[in-house]
């Protein structure tokens, strides 16, 4: 189920956890969304527990009026898993 965490910033990322065990953070390319997982195989779930999110401008991750790089996705990706 998705959910939505307000960063340090103050804008909110589209995020979702499933599974149990290790923490994996799956990190999409710029031009898809968190949803271009939904068919990895399941037995990721089995062993990890999977941490899967929109980068800013993606998917229903809010869209920032000022601009953003790299180090911001970086950013965004170790909030979520603290």
């Amino acid at each position: 189920m998705e959910k939505k965490l307000t960063i340090s910033d103050g804008t909110k990322i589209a995020y979702d956890i499933n599974g149990k065990g290790k923490t994996m953070l799956m990190i999409h390319g710029v031009t898809d969304c968190k949803e271009s997982y939904d068919s990895d195989p399941s037995y990721l779930t089995e062993k990890y527990q999977v941490y899967r999110y929109d980068l800013r401008g993606h998917g229903n991750y809010d869209h920032p009026k000022k601009q953003f790089d790299l180090e911001d996705h970086i950013n965004d990706g170790i909030e979520l898993i603290k």
